[in-house]
């Protein structure tokens, strides 16, 4: 007599769809999504303007939902703590809000423009992937004097005083 295996699943989802950014839970057993399923667990009261709405999620080793949202093109948004927009969230399966999140609410990190990927390190601490130009704004933010040096400013073809590099001192 054959056995029969029934395994059911939750199949979790982040959608930027026209009106606004939804995280949504759906129940998929045997291969087959169930789309009357959907169990919203957070969405964004901002109609989607045009760019930075990232959107990757990942569980992380505390079986937390982390959830990473753009500005909406708005960099207000991301020092508002009324909207989840140009933040990192973090949630549980169910959608509610972990006892432990810092501001108390989905919000986990705050002040980003568009957090378009992120992951994990061994240890479980979330890393943020920003573009050179999101972490040039984030520094200059906290002190105008500041100067970031890219990592391949001391290599002698593209370096500062490279070849190729078209500079002839740092302050250029």
């Amino acid at each position: 007599m054959e056995k029969k295996f029934y395994i059911t699943t939750a199949i979790y989802y982040v959608n930027a769809n026209p009106l606004q950014i939804r995280g949504s839970r759906f129940i998929e057993s045997n291969d087959q999504l169930n789309l009357g399923s959907e169990t919203i667990l957070l969405k964004s009261t901002q109609a989607l303007n045009s760019n930075h709405h990232a959107g990757t999620l990942r569980f992380g080793s505390d079986g937390k939902l982390w959830i990473a949202v753009g500005n909406n093109t708005n960099s207000a948004n991301s020092q508002d703590l009324s909207n989840i927009h140009g933040k990192i969230l973090r949630i549980n399966k169910d959608g509610t809000i972990p006892s432990d999140n810092p501001f108390g609410s989905a919000i986990w990190a705050f002040g980003l423009r568009n957090p378009f990927r992120f992951n994990f390190l061994p240890d479980g601490r979330p890393i943020i992937g920003l573009s050179s130009k999101n972490l040039l704004e984030l520094i200059l933010s906290i002190d105008q004097r500041t100067m970031l040096i890219p990592c391949h400013a001391w290599t002698p073809h593209f370096g500062i005083y490279g070849s190729a590099s078209g500079f002839d001192s740092i302050e250029e």
